[in-house]
């Protein structure tokens, strides 16, 4: 299994509990690289400092979770966005941002996520870089935002649709991404079954826990497997596509 070589696409190593621990665990088994999401100023500081620490396995991302910007004052909104604005050439990507109807139900929520999910698309357009985007209960909004936004390089992260969603992903270039939910949930093994594998990453949202156990990167191979059984591909075949779109359409270096 180590020689086959995998990505954690979309992840928060800094709220896991024995970073180094967990990463050399996961090194161990094949991982070449992990996608840390920031979604606020002091998480935003802590993914980038990771990847300091963790050169070259590490790749941090700079974000707002829709979630919890519409509880911060518009003073906290600005300061992480200029936080973001800061360190914009350094990031790898840009994310966690997006939008989520969730918890946004009011029309002032929705506007507040929908200002600065516009804000980071721009931003990562604008620095030819890949956002990370959530879409909780707001899937068909999301994908409609960004078509508007012309977003070109875009991972739909914890995603799932049907075939005009998924024509929407692949017309686009974009990719989306399953985690562990693949293992159990039928819907997610559909989506994945009739996702074209160039347009499908693997993830683990980690620390959020499945069956009672907090995930991190080590649950990757885990994931690869199932999506191989559901996609009838080789391990092989569907590492070699997580590395070119590592490489390729993140412009990552490990």
């Amino acid at each position: 299994m180590a020689s086959l070589k995998w990505w954690d696409f979309h992840c928060h190593p800094n709220e896991w509990g024995n970073v180094e621990k967990a990463l050399s665990a996961a090194r161990a088994l094949g991982i070449q690289g992990v996608c840390a999401n920031g979604t606020n100023a002091l998480s935003n500081g802590q993914c980038r400092s990771l990847s300091h620490a963790f050169k070259g396995l590490v790749f941090f991302g700079l974000g707002m979770h829709p979630q919890e910007l519409i509880q911060w004052s518009r003073l906290e909104q600005d300061h992480a966005w200029e936080g973001v604005q800061a360190h914009a050439a350094d990031a790898h990507f840009f994310g966690e941002t997006g939008l989520d109807y969730k918890y946004g139900v009011t029309v002032e929520q929705r506007e507040c996520q929908a200002k600065w999910f516009a804000c980071m698309t721009a931003l990562a357009r604008a620095h030819d870089k890949a956002v990370e985007v959530h879409s909780r209960q707001a899937r068909s909004q999301t994908l409609e935002f960004l078509q508007r936004a012309r977003a070109e390089k875009v991972l739909l992260h914890w995603f799932y649709g049907d075939k005009k969603m998924i024509r929407v992903i692949v017309e686009n270039g974009w990719k989306a991404s399953v985690g562990p939910s693949v293992l159990t949930q039928p819907h997610i093994q559909s989506f994945a079954r009739a996702l074209p594998v160039e347009n499908l990453c693997l993830e683990t949202d980690g620390p959020v826990s499945f069956d009672g156990v907090p995930a991190d990167s080590t649950w990757i191979p885990r994931v690869a497997e199932k999506v191989c059984a559901l996609k009838g591909l080789s391990m092989e075949e569907l590492s070699h596509v997580q590395q070119r779109i590592a490489r390729d359409y993140f412009g990552f270096k490990p």
